[in-house]
């Protein structure tokens, strides 16, 4: 080619070529590292997150007691899983439970269990204990608020114990003011060491708490994480449970007669309570605080839910002794 003159052009089929020609490829083990650093990062981000997020157990607590305290209705279904164990002999119970509540002391609370079938329904004038088992009705004045509402009168003990997790209102959870009165700790998880407690199914998408009261039993609390509501709560009581409530635990043995203190010393309830559903702020169905007692059964009418059961067991059984059951520990009241 001489000087001034053009340079050839290059062919097309030679420039597209030049054009498309790849650069260095990346090995095949660069791109394998590179894939298993983002899973990684990936795998903590999702493992750390739950914990940066979640709330601080007191706030929630506190968080859950506002949320039901604010509700104007409250509507539960739950089945209330029972266990007993006392002087060699055992016992185990399935409870389905529908109760709703109104403010200030409407209720309607009706337990299913077989040979323990009960109900309790307050009009806001009167609160009707429907005993299906001493065939009988108990007519009380209406309590002014749920917290004195003697459900352990429609429950078995444990139950009626526990009703403030059955059926939490404001004035049976834990206040804002009384989460630190009340619990000496609270934390996330349950104990890992307790086999009874590592066995139960938990609820999904739920954060669990352990709750440690002060002068009763230690209480593993379930909480839905989307509606902030009571997902499921278990809970064991035995006689160092009693013990360690204090005067309050005294006068219930006290009640017993002493040969009966002796068996209770080797005692051991076991309860889980599992919330299907929870409703607040729904109205309930019309007529649902409506009771008529049905026909044939016995009406009586007392002061308190004592004086009338104790009528009612002298009717159904009038040669045989009676004496008071306790409750167990009350917890979160």
């Amino acid at each position: 080619m001489q000087d001034g003159e053009a340079a050839p052009e290059q062919p097309v089929a030679d420039a597209q070529y030049a054009q498309s020609t790849p650069g260095p490829r990346r090995r095949p083990v660069a791109i394998f590292v590179t894939v298993l650093v983002l899973l990684a990062i990936a795998a903590i981000a999702l493992w750390a997150l739950p914990r940066v997020l979640r709330p601080d157990p007191r706030a929630l607590v506190r968080d859950l007691a506002e949320k039901y305290a604010n509700a104007e209705h409250v509507h539960t279904q739950d089945v209330v899983e029972y266990s007993m164990s006392m002087g060699g002999m055992g016992q185990t119970m399935e409870m389905p439970i529908t109760a709703w509540f109104s403010r200030p002391n409407l209720l309607f609370f009706e337990n299913e269990g077989g040979l323990t079938n009960a109900k309790a329904v307050c009009d806001g004038k009167d609160l009707y204990m429907q005993i299906d088992a001493l065939d009988g009705v108990i007519k009380l004045p209406a309590p002014a608020a749920f917290g004195d509402m003697p459900l352990e009168g429609v429950m078995p003990t444990p139950g009626g114990g526990m009703k403030s997790w059955v059926f939490p209102d404001r004035d049976s959870l834990p206040s804002d003011e009384s989460v630190d009165a009340s619990f000496s700790s609270i934390k996330y998880g349950l104990d890992e060491s307790d086999e009874w407690l590592t066995s139960l199914e938990a609820p999904d998408n739920s954060w669990v708490l352990t709750l440690r009261s002060k002068g009763g039993p230690v209480v593993t609390l379930w909480i839905d994480k989307r509606s902030r509501t009571v997902s499921q709560v278990a809970a064991q009581i035995d006689r160092d449970t009693i013990d360690a409530a204090g005067s309050a635990g005294e006068e219930a043995m006290r009640r017993i007669p002493p040969e009966a203190r002796a068996v209770m010393s080797g005692m051991q309830m076991r309860f889980v309570i599992k919330v299907n559903e929870t409703q607040l702020d729904v109205a309930p169905p019309e007529g649902t605080y409506d009771y008529k007692p049905p026909e044939g059964m016995k009406v009586i009418e007392a002061d308190t839910f004592q004086e009338g059961i104790e009528e009612l067991v002298k009717d159904a059984m009038p040669q045989m002794p009676t004496f008071h059951m306790p409750s167990p520990p009350q917890t979160g009241e």
